[in-house]
């Protein structure tokens, strides 16, 4: 049993960087877009933070951040404001906001062109330390805030396995839009789709009509 124990062990070893070589040919996104009305009230339900946490727009660059500053001067330039999470002048959590007209990168080929009256939250991150202590929630809480006067709809995308973010988010009051899922195979996209509801579709359309749709829609 023991020398059956051993051939097995070595042979997932030598498996292993096939199962790697294979996971970089073919990789599969699997993701939701949510959005919510910034006129209702942000969560009531938010956990009471000690010390309560200040939520800045961040005009400089941070140690904390895993981007460069050209990558930072880039994405502003581009249209995007980064909005943080300090705790005692460390920032913990972090997330890129898009306003109107801009065009962000989603997965693989497919974009999100913002549109009016709406913005889009995107590459959130908290420090692991301070993860599941609600310090996302206070950012969403903080950007809904900030854009109140602003705009009318709030958009964002979250990993379908991400289910810490998904529940911060469904608890901000964002409902489920469509889900959509990209294949790409040696570098190449194999195909896109999105499921609303029956209904299957290719999915750079869907990311399309939000420029003609609603949040009721």
């Amino acid at each position: 049993m023991t020398r059956e124990i051993r051939s097995l062990a070595t042979l997932k070893r030598w498996l292993r960087p096939l199962k790697l070589w294979l996971k970089s040919l073919v990789e599969v996104k699997s993701s939701i877009l949510l959005s919510r009305d910034v006129a209702w009230s942000v969560s009531s339900n938010s956990r009471v933070l000690e010390p309560a946490p200040e939520i800045v727009k961040v005009n400089g660059r941070r140690s904390e951040l895993p981007v460069s500053p050209a990558e930072l001067q880039r994405r502003t330039c581009q249209g995007n404001d980064l909005y943080g999470v300090v705790v005692g002048r460390r920032l913990v959590s972090w997330g890129w906001v898009a306003g109107s007209g801009t065009r962000v990168s989603v997965v693989h080929n497919l974009y999100l062109r913002v549109p009016e009256g709406a913005f889009y939250i995107w590459d959130c991150a908290t420090e692991p330390a301070f993860r599941g202590q609600g310090y996302f929630q206070a950012l969403l809480d903080g950007i809904l805030r900030a854009h109140r006067d602003t705009a009318t709809e709030a958009l964002v995308t979250v990993d379908t396995g991400n289910r810490a973010s998904r529940k911060a988010l469904v608890k901000a009051g964002f409902k489920h839009r469509f889900n959509y899922i990209s294949v790409r195979v040696m570098g190449s996209v194999l195909f896109s789709i999105a499921f609303k509801g029956r209904q299957v579709t290719r999915a750079q359309p869907q990311f399309d009509g939000l420029n003609l749709q609603t949040p009721n829609n």
